[in-house]
C-alpha cells in the first residue's frame, strides 16, 4: 500500500487470491506458507571495524520480517515481463514449495549471515 491507496492494494490482493484459488491451491494457506518461507530472520548491516567494512548479521523484528517478505515478492513480481498480478501469484505458489528466485534471495541472506556469524559481537557499535 503505498501513499494510502487501501482499497487498490485489496482488489489487487482479491484478484491474486482468485488467480491462486483457480490454479487449484487454497489462498490463504499459500499466502501465508510463503511469507513464512521468505521473511528474513536476520539482516546484514556494514560497519566500518578496524579499517575494514565488516558485514554483521543483526536479528530483523516480527513486525519487519513480514514487511521485508512482502517487498520481496513486490519487487520480484515487478521484475517479470508479465502483469503484476499473475507474476505475483505464481511468486506465492512457488515460494510455498520453495522454489521461487524469492525464496533463493532470503536464503542467500541467510547463508551469509552464517559466514559472518563470528562479527556478531560487533553489534552493539
Amino acid at each position: 500500500m503505498k501513499k494510502g491507496k487501501l482499497g487498490d492494494s485489496e482488489k489487487l490482493l482479491t484478484t491474486i487470491f482468485k488467480i491462486v484459488r483457480n490454479r487449484g491451491y487454497a489462498p490463504l494457506k499459500t499466502f501465508t506458507l510463503a511469507i513464512n518461507n521468505v521473511k528474513p530472520l536476520v539482516f546484514l548491516k556494514t560497519k566500518k571495524i578496524r579499517g575494514a567494512l565488516q558485514t554483521i548479521p543483526r536479528p530483523v523484528p516480527l513486525r519487519s520480517q513480514l514487511s521485508r517478505g512482502i517487498k520481496l515478492f513486490i519487487k520480484h513480481a515487478k521484475k517479470s515481463n508479465r502483469p503484476f498480478c499473475e507474476a505475483l501469484a505464481d511468486e506465492l505458489i512457488e515460494s510455498s514449495k520453495r522454489r521461487s528466485q524469492t525464496f533463493r534471495d532470503s536464503l542467500i541472506v541467510h547463508k551469509r549471515a552464517v559466514k559472518s556469524k563470528s562479527f556478531a559481537h560487533f553489534r552493539w557499535r
